[in-house]
C-alpha cells in the first residue's frame, strides 16, 4: 500500500515540471560591455548610457557600449549614443545590495531577449516576471512589460518582427502618468514585480514560435524607467505515453507487491 502510494505522488509530480532559469542576464548583474577607456559601473551610479564612439570623449568615457544578453536599438543622435543601459541604484529602492538594474530613458525604446525554450505543447504554461520602478518624483513615467511569440524586428529592435503575437502585456506606471490608464501604478523609489502567463490550447498559433520578454519605456515617459529580475519559467504538462508508460509500470510493481502481501 505504501509503495502505491509513492506511485501516486510520483505520477502527481509528473503531471506538471517546470524549467526555471531561462533568462540569460536576468537580473542584469553581468558587467556590462566596455570598450576601451570605460569602465563599470559604482554603487550609487543612477545609470550609464550606452555609447559606441570615442570621439564623444566624457559622453564615451563616462558611458558602457552595451548590455549583455539584450538586444536594443544601435545607439541614436547620429549614431554615438542612446539614453539606455544600467544603472545601478538598488540601495536607492531600498534593496538590501546596491546591484545592477536596465534603464531606459527615451520613450519608444525596447529591450528584448528571446528565450531558448524545450518544445512546447498544447497545456504547457508560461510564466515571465520582472521589477518596475521609478525614483524621481517629478515626470510622468510609464512602462511596458510583453511576452510575445516572435522576435524583435532585426531592422528596427524597437519594435516586434512582422508577424509577432502579443501574449501578454502588462502597463506599469508611477502616480504622475496620465497619459493611458496603467494596469499598475507604484510609487518612486518602489519596485513592483510585474507578472505576464500564457497557456498554450489546441490550435494556438503561437505554438512552435520562439518565445521574447520585452520590455518599453511608453511614448511621453519622460525620465529613466528602472527594470531588474527578468525571469521566464515554462510549467509543463508530460505527454500523454509517457503518462500510461509511467501508469502501467506503477501498476505492475504495486501489483507485484499486493502479490507478495497475499
Amino acid at each position: 500500500m505504501k509503495f502505491g502510494i509513492g506511485i501516486l505522488v510520483a505520477l502527481y509530480c509528473l503531471a506538471d515540471f517546470s524549467y526555471g532559469a531561462l533568462v540569460f542576464n536576468g537580473d542584469f548583474e553581468l558587467d556590462p560591455i566596455l570598450g576601451a577607456g570605460q569602465s563599470t559601473l559604482n554603487a550609487g551610479t543612477p545609470y550609464k548610457w550606452t555609447a559606441t564612439d570615442p570621439s564623444q570623449g566624457p559622453n564615451y568615457s563616462g558611458s558602457i557600449s552595451g548590455v549583455q544578453g539584450w538586444n536594443y536599438s544601435l545607439p541614436f543622435n547620429a549614431g554615438t549614443h542612446s539614453d539606455s543601459g544600467l544603472g545601478r541604484v538598488g540601495l536607492a529602492f531600498g534593496l538590501a545590495e546596491a546591484g545592477q538594474q536596465a534603464y531606459i530613458n527615451n520613450w519608444n525604446r525596447l529591450m528584448s531577449q528571446t528565450v531558448t525554450l524545450p518544445a512546447l505543447n498544447v497545456g504547457d504554461r508560461i510564466d515571465a516576471t520582472i521589477d518596475f520602478g521609478t525614483l524621481e518624483t517629478t515626470g510622468t513615467r510609464a512602462g511596458t512589460f510583453y511576452l510575445v511569440a516572435g522576435t524583435a524586428d532585426p531592422n528596427n529592435l524597437d519594435v516586434f518582427a512582422p508577424g509577432s503575437i502579443i501574449l501578454d502585456s502588462v502597463v506599469a506606471a508611477n502616480p504622475g502618468w496620465t497619459n493611458s490608464v496603467a494596469d499598475i501604478t507604484t510609487a518612486s523609489g518602489n519596485f513592483v514585480q510585474l507578472n505576464l502567463s500564457h497557456t498554450f490550447t489546441a490550435g494556438d498559433v503561437a505554438l512552435g514560435r520562439p518565445i521574447t520578454l520585452a520590455f518599453r519605456t511608453e511614448f511621453f515617459s519622460v525620465g529613466p524607467t528602472y527594470w531588474d529580475n527578468a525571469t521566464l519559467t515554462v510549467s509543463a504538462v508530460p505527454e500523454p505515453s509517457a503518462m500510461v508508460l509511467v501508469i502501467v509500470g506503477g501498476a505492475v510493481v504495486v501489483g507485484r507487491r499486493s502479490r507478495k502481501l497475499s
